[in-house]
């Protein structure tokens, strides 16, 4: 929406809460297209950016995109806020042990011990270290040794969209260890989040005050009906979509004029009174249908052409729901000869990660004109949105309508299928592919294919951090996953290897890291593996002391795993700690070997009823490969 109608009521009551310190989050909760996002950006608007004493953080969640799911996100925005609010905070997080911050600030002079503003942070790499961890160091800390630390405002919109995401890392899970931790801390954190309904656990760790968008309205209030209305009413034409080959988003004459009354009796409505008491009634016909609907009342009333004097206003038949919105759209894309140049174009904006594709990489992976993906786009420009020249789907509702098997026949198969392998062909030279080839690979079940271009082209044995790029780990999870399925145990193990070489322990020399099995070592894998304790550390030292024939070493670091790990694994790690070890069993099975040093105590040739890691010696050396 251009303009913000309606919600004066929230508006005024977030507002209120966020100019209070020592608040619990406000969460603001309500249907698909109620308008949350056009709130939390309303509130971000009127905020403004913050001043000497207050920092304000906006983070908008996306279902398409991971990196603003996942906890790491979140953190790197408040580090790039503070940072910029005052160049301090960056010499203070610097004081912490971790990653490395790359920064510049360009200034006409600054005296010797000045606090510099505005600086930019070019990169800052979380690696394997844990979303909660990365906040307490790197925001937490730093804020608790200022004298007077600045408040910092936070809106996140879209919280639900994060469940998708590892539940363990996800915004979810690090704001609800944030607003306890703060709490304690004595920070002021002034939070506001906003959601749909959904029933989940982690959500209800987040103390706080919950407001329904439609029912904690004030009796009487009806914002989609005050939106309908400037829309309807305004000087302004409503938005309308000319020229395209499927023109119309509207219904056609037949609905338009269905009442059987001739053109005289009509006529009488082009007076301007009577025609503006058509449009009340409109609008008060649509907020009725939209039921607090924002994006019902947006596609119906952009689908409209209420200033032709032929059409029948009273008249016009409204769609039932925003499903029927979209399934009036989509059938009369079905019945277009453009259906068969919409239908993949769909599909491939339905499956693709933000900000979304491009004309060229759409031409490129459907095998269509350029001119004909355009006029596609020009079709179902209402449902999408660009930025830049990425096209990407306007509102999620309308992705999970396509992807729900409805009777359109789209196949998402197939167009992961057809990412991926424009990417494997080298058909299109596009950042897009590089990115997320990893993630279409595995939704089109080409595990191999996966694991093969990861393990080739993804760091290497000995890789330090540094040569590991920002899309490499989830790559290298993607591989994992895939590895997995097809149980391919020296896959697995390879993979997880890599995604050791690409955490920041290993930004050194390997092997030095690897040899240094002390109390310091064992504070810093608490850092980066906070839920399996250096368990499956140990273990990927141990193959790669034995691919390096270190045998002896080998041994004792799977004995230290028997002794101290076996019984503090959590369940969700079991299973790729089994695998670890039946793939180190059958590399131990070469004639020249000692298969008992290799073993070791922790991977014994006899299984122990109700142990989980006996499953590894069952399996033997032929298994998974």
């Amino acid at each position: 929406m251009s303009e913000f109608v309606g919600r004066s009521w929230v508006v005024e009551h977030a507002l209120d809460h966020l100019a209070r310190r020592g608040d619990e989050p406000l969460l603001i909760v309500g249907q698909p297209g109620s308008g949350k996002t056009a709130l939390a950006l309303e509130l971000l608007h009127r905020i403004g950016p913050g001043d000497a004493s207050t920092v304000v953080v906006g983070h908008l969640c996306r279902a398409d995109d991971d990196d603003t799911l996942l906890g790491h996100g979140l953190v790197a925005e408040l580090v790039d806020a503070l940072v910029r609010r005052d160049g301090h905070f960056a010499e203070l997080m610097g004081a912490e042990s971790g990653p490395t911050l790359n920064a510049t600030v360009t200034v006409g002079s600054a005296e010797a011990g000045a606090h510099v503003r505005g600086i930019n942070i070019e990169s800052l790499r979380l690696g394997a270290e844990s979303a909660r961890s990365a906040f307490n160091r790197l925001v937490r800390k730093p804020l608790e040794s200022m004298p007077d630390p600045p408040a910092v405002v936070l809106v996140v919109d879209a919280l639900d969209e994060a469940r998708s995401v590892d539940s363990h890392e996800n915004v979810i899970t690090l704001l609800a260890h944030m607003t306890s931790g703060l709490r304690r801390a004595g920070l002021d954190f002034r939070i506001l989040l906003t959601s749909r309904e959904v029933e989940e656990p982690a959500l209800r760790r987040i103390k706080g005050r919950r407001v329904h968008l439609t029912h904690d309205a004030p009796a009487g209030t009806d914002d989609v009906h005050d939106y309908c209305l400037a829309r309807l009413t305004r000087d302004e034409p409503a938005p309308t979509r000319d020229g395209s080959r499927l023109r119309g988003h509207g219904w056609d004459g037949s609905r338009l004029h269905g009442d059987g009354r001739d053109r005289a009796d009509r006529d009488g409505e082009h007076r301007p009174g009577a025609r503006s008491r058509s449009r009340r009634t409109l609008a008060s016909r649509i907020a009725a249908k939209a039921a607090g609907n924002y994006l019902y009342a947006r596609h119906v009333i952009s689908s409209l052409d209420v200033d032709r004097h032929d059409v029948d206003i009273d008249a016009i038949e409204l769609p039932g729901d925003l499903g029927e919105v979209y399934d009036d759209f989509l059938d009369r894309a079905c019945a277009s000869l453009a259906w068969r140049t919409v239908r993949p174009v769909l599909t491939l904006l339905a499956v693709a990660r933000a900000p979304g594709m491009t004309a060229g990489l759409l031409s490129a992976v459907t095998g269509r004109n350029l001119s004909d993906i355009e006029d596609a786009l020009a079709d179902i420009g209402e449902f999408t949105h660009r930025e830049g020249d990425a096209v990407r789907i306007y509102h999620e509702s309308f992705r999970t309508h396509l992807l729900s098997g409805t009777r359109h026949r789209l196949h998402p198969v197939e167009a992961h299928r057809a990412v991926g392998t424009a990417f494997l062909d080298g058909e299109a030279d596009d950042p897009y592919l590089s990115r997320y080839y990893s993630h279409h690979l595995h939704r089109a079940g080409m595990h191999k294919e996966l694991c093969t271009q990861v393990l080739a082209t993804v760091g290497g044995p000995g890789a330090r951090a540094a040569t590991f790029f920002g899309a490499d780990l989830e790559h290298l999870g993607h591989a994992l996953a895939s590895a997995v399925r097809i149980d391919d145990l020296t896959a697995v193990a390879s993979v997880l290897l890599r995604r050791a070489g690409a955490t920041r322990l290993l930004a050194e020399d390997p092997l030095a890291v690897l040899a240094d099995t002390g109390p310091e070592a064992a504070r810093e894998l608490a850092g980066a593996y906070p839920y399996e304790h250096g368990a499956l550390w140990q273990l990927m030292i141990a193959h790669r002391l034995r691919k390096d024939g270190r045998y002896g070493e080998c041994a004792e670091h799977l004995r230290r795993f028997d002794v101290v790990h076996r019984d503090e694994l959590p369940e969700r790690s079991q299973g790729l700690a089994a695998v670890l070890l039946a793939s180190l069993q059958a590399e131990g099975g070469d004639e020249d070997d000692d298969p008992a040093a290799v073993r070791g105590p922790g991977c014994s040739t006899s299984s122990t009823p109700g142990c989980w890691y006996g499953i590894c010696s069952t399996r033997g050396p032929s298994s998974g490969g």
